[in-house]
């Protein structure tokens, strides 16, 4: 935050206003994954391979795609999601 001053006001007039400022920082750990592309063009689909690497400071995480939601992924979890395609 940053305050600036344009001179519009001047100190002479005894004009004075009180600021409080306060600045605060999140305190939790934000999830974290990785995600791979594992073709299967035979088929003509596709998995993402979903890879939990940290789940902040919660104890799970929730992987949510269009249509399903996976509740209480732990580290290390991983989960693939089959979806059609098709090549231009």
């Amino acid at each position: 935050m940053k305050l600036v001053w344009d001179f519009s006001v001047s100190c002479d007039n005894q004009i004075g206003w009180e600021w409080n400022w306060t600045v605060g920082c999140l305190d939790c750990d934000v999830p974290a994954g990785t995600f791979n592309v594992v073709p299967d063009c035979i088929h003509r689909e596709y998995s993402l391979e979903v890879n939990v690497t940290s789940t902040g400071d919660a104890a799970t995480v929730d992987l949510i795609l269009p249509g399903d939601t996976l509740t209480g992924l732990g580290l290390g979890s991983k989960h693939s999601d089959r979806s059609r395609w098709t090549p231009r």
